[in-house]
């Protein structure tokens, strides 16, 4: 049985089922780390991680250097992490996100114990946009990256990644969302949007192209599930469109309430853009979940989303920022009910093919297993 430490920089965070689900459905002996912002250290199930003891002469030799010549504390963080995994006995880390990956390579590497590092969205847009060199260590360790686009991949090998260190693992949705949606609609359209209110999502573009729907179709409505910083600003933006009557804002919602939403949806919608910063997604879980579920989606040909969405077949892409043609494909189910359902279940028959979440866990299970046997700092 493999000992897998899995190393976040976040706790539970609501937004990041695929963590949840790599903590849930990995096989091993899991541990989770995550940062504990109150500490500024590493935390196991709530605990601050230990301070390694005994201490060996060779490390206290380096504690002295680096507290009376580097001025650092005796005790750092990335030697916790070496005594947990020395008394774990761990046999590889999941780092998530690239810059995870990078907080914790050198205590992998000086432990010796093998390290994966799964990319998941602006760790390789944001922050490669900004420091273009920031992975060079990861990349010539020649540690695995898992990315979850073709467009990551991209960008990876555009840093200076090898293309044989990157493997391919999109994403995939919880099985328990397959055709819970899939039905010709006789009602009002009602369209669905679920995510963070982030700029990289752009809820206002959504919310602007809705208004453009609801002057054609005035029964028709938009459920908006999620919280973020542009929350109130998209409350306004809907007062000041006079929509407030046709949007709900949702708020967090569970799993269970997300479906309940998508059985009485006519489409999935998501304008994802590139920010000004050069934050992008990786490949959005909810995508997924909305095409398993059955639902066409009207969406941006951003990321990974082209990965998944095939326009004009399991729904329809629309270059960032372009209000008006996300407002014509969403006319296009108000007016046809026909094309949604059929884009629907091509979109469920196109997951079940490619983006099944057992096989994203397979890959990654059977890349920690190899990575434990074979490589070598």
């Amino acid at each position: 049985m493999l000992n897998i430490a899995i190393i976040s920089p976040n706790r539970n965070a609501y937004s990041e089922s695929f963590i949840q689900a790599h903590k849930e459905l990995l096989k091993g002996r899991i541990y989770y780390i995550y940062t504990d912002i109150d500490s500024n250290n590493y935390a196991l199930d709530g605990e601050t991680l230990p301070s390694p003891q005994p201490i060996p002469l060779w490390l206290r030799l380096v504690h002295a250097f680096r507290r009376r010549v580097l001025r650092q504390q005796i005790i750092t963080p990335q030697d916790s992490l070496e005594e947990f995994f020395r008394i774990q006995k761990i046999d590889v880390v999941l780092a998530e996100y690239g810059t995870t990956g990078m907080g914790i390579l050198i205590a992998c590497k000086r432990f010796g114990v093998p390290l994966v590092v799964h990319f998941h969205g602006f760790d390789a847009s944001f922050v490669l946009k900004n420091n273009p060199k920031f992975y060079t260590q990861l990349f010539e360790a020649g540690v695995p990256l898992v990315v979850v686009s073709r467009k990551m991949q991209e960008m990876l090998l555009a840093a200076g990644a090898s293309l044989d260190k990157i493997y391919y693992n999109p994403y995939g949705p919880h099985p328990s969302f397959e055709a819970i949606g899939l039905k010709k609609r006789s009602t009002a359209p009602i369209f669905l949007a679920v995510g963070r209110f982030v700029p990289k999502k752009a809820p206002y573009k959504t919310l602007i192209a809705f208004s453009k729907v609801v002057k054609l179709f005035p029964e028709a409505q938009l459920v908006m599930v999620g919280e973020g910083d542009l929350l109130d600003a998209c409350k306004d933006i809907a007062t000041a469109l006079s929509i407030s009557q046709n949007v709900t804002f949702a708020g967090i919602c569970d799993r269970a309430k997300i479906q309940e939403f998508m059985r009485k949806a006519t489409a999935f919608l998501q304008h994802s853009v590139t920010t000004s910063s050069g934050d992008m997604e990786g490949l959005p879980v909810a995508i997924l979940e909305a095409m398993l579920a059955g639902l066409p989606v009207i969406s941006t040909y951003h990321a990974g989303i082209p990965d998944a969405v095939v326009h004009g077949e399991t729904g329809f892409l629309c270059q960032e920022g372009d209000i008006d043609a996300m407002a014509n494909y969403m006319t296009e189910f108000c007016k046809n009910a026909d094309l949604a359902y059929h884009m629907g279940l091509k979109g469920m028959q196109r997951i079940q093919a490619n983006f099944t979440l057992e096989k994203h866990i397979n890959q990654l299970q059977r890349l920690l297993e190899q990575t434990a046997i074979t490589f070598k700092w």
